[in-house]
């Protein structure tokens, strides 16, 4: 059989893909105009292109013709700069299409908790604290272009995650058992206190705060925020800056530098410590002898599982509680107070009554209620680093480092000068007291335990524990009522 030649059609038509899949036929590329500048690096910033000749690949937006726009209407439109031709910038479209895809964003928030929860096991990283390594991730991810400045994931997180995690913490603030035993660390815990009062106020006076924050206003914020961090612990930060609207930058840059001197204080207080013997075999479980009576073992209740209970079953109930107290708290908040006061301490409020009056139903969660709250309180440091700007983190942590020092100076020389010279109490337990003021019931519990006061660890929990129920009503009320003004003075 011959070979059956092309016909005339046949042969255009080969031509005509021959010629198209040829170097030589190359398409009219689209003339690109940048429109608005979005984040991320100079070398892939994700930009809206106007365009022409073609539909411009999201998240980029197209008009159908650039050229017939007149340079002042560009110019309104926030066009800065013009490029003639060319098509857009493959890293370009590849860096805007992950910021805008919420499961790349949530990977991202989640990788950089992870990362500051797993560093924390370093020697390195338990110096810095994870929250400060989660943050620290999230900031340069962010700065790098790997993760916006503003997402909706952002505000699920600050919406709901936040408030769910106030209760999760404070299921165990029990109030009846905070107060009968823990013995004399509570006078100890609560001079260490005042102590940070007085030392806040100090440093507000002293330290140029007027000028920080969105339009200069949030200076008393950060300080009122460090104030509940440094009766209670990183939640009552949280719960401060969340409830007065603290930008993302300045709470960034206040956990940044706080966490750093934090980090030094538990060395001087260890330092301190250095010549106090430990304790011999203590019996009773109450703090610094106050309580029961001597040569007796008081049992310590501590959250279990029950055997047959699977541990998913916990953690639902966890979250179901802390749900069903959210919804309360934010009924009762923009419900009956119309909104007068947030729904942040309203839950506070309520986590702890119900902690009280119902002790049992809640110790029985406590154990995953905490662990569900170190995910989602290193959820809220993720999105603070990742709001947060470089530049801005890095001019204002100065002041917020001294900010810082001067408080937990002064918090310490009125704890030991009253304790010590007026009360004659035990260096160790003003030093335990100090702890559970500036680090929570986890630091005051660990340091007694490693110092070998076995006496003093029970006690440095409910004291922390404490800290946690009172200090963002301490912070919010001592904000507003004096921080505000002497922040303000002269302004």
């Amino acid at each position: 059989m011959g070979r059956v030649l092309p016909s005339k059609s046949h042969a255009l038509v080969i031509t005509a893909l021959m010629i198209m899949t040829s170097d030589a036929f190359v398409p009219p590329r689209p003339r690109l105009m940048p429109i608005e500048h979005l984040t991320g690096p100079s070398i892939a910033r994700p930009t809206t292109y106007a365009t022409k000749g073609g539909p411009a690949p999201l998240p980029f937006r197209a008009i159908s013709d650039p050229a017939s726009f007149s340079t002042k209407r560009l110019a309104a439109m926030g066009c800065t700069q013009h490029v003639a031709s060319g098509a857009i910038p493959f890293t370009a479209t590849l860096m805007a299409s992950m910021q805008t895809s919420p499961w790349w964003v949530w990977s991202m928030l989640l990788l950089a908790s992870t990362t500051g929860v797993a560093a924390e096991r370093t020697k390195i990283g338990a110096a810095l604290s994870s929250p400060l390594i989660t943050m620290a991730v999230a900031l340069v991810a962010c700065n790098l272009g790997f993760l916006p400045s503003a997402a909706p994931a952002y505000t699920s997180v600050n919406k709901f995650l936040v408030p769910l995690a106030i209760p999760l913490l404070l299921l165990d603030a029990n109030l009846f058992k905070v107060l009968t035993q823990t013995g004399r660390l509570l006078r100890s815990f609560v001079l260490g206190s005042i102590g940070t009062v007085l030392g806040t106020l100090i440093a507000a006076w002293f330290v140029p705060l007027g000028s920080l924050g969105a339009a200069g206003k949030e200076g008393w914020m950060i300080a009122a925020a460090l104030a509940s961090r440094h009766i209670g612990g990183a939640v009552n930060f949280v719960a401060v800056s969340e409830t007065l609207g603290m930008s993302a930058e300045l709470t960034a840059a206040g956990i940044a530098a706080d966490n750093l001197v934090v980090s030094f204080y538990f060395g001087l207080l260890f330092w301190l410590a250095r010549d106090l013997e430990p304790e011999d075999e203590v019996l009773h479980a109450n703090g610094g002898g106050g309580g029961g009576p001597k040569g007796t073992r008081e049992p310590v209740e501590q959250a279990t599982w029950s055997a047959t209970e699977p541990p998913s079953l916990g953690y639902l109930k966890a979250l179901s509680l802390a749900s069903l107290l959210c919804m309360v708290g934010t009924w009762v908040s923009e419900g009956l107070l119309q909104g007068a006061i947030s729904s942040i301490p309203v839950i506070s409020l309520l986590s702890v009554a119900t902690a009280t009056l119902f002790p049992r139903a809640c110790s029985s969660v406590t154990e995953p209620a905490g662990h569900l709250a170190v995910i989602l309180m290193n959820l809220f440091f993720s999105v603070t680093g990742a709001q947060g700007k470089l530049s801005q983190v890095l001019v204002t942590a100065p002041r917020l480092f001294l900010l810082s020092a001067v408080q937990l100076v002064f918090h310490l020389t009125f704890l030991l000068g009253a304790g010590r010279g007026l009360l004659r109490l035990p260096l160790k337990e003003l030093l335990v007291a100090s702890n559970a003021n500036v680090g929570g019931p986890t630091t005051a519990a660990a340091m007694a335990g490693s110092k070998r006061w076995k006496s003093l660890v029970l006690p440095g929990i409910l004291t922390g524990i404490l800290g946690y129920a009172s200090a963002t009503f301490i912070g919010l009320a001592l904000g507003r009522s004096v921080l505000a003004k002497i922040v303000t003075r002269g302004v």
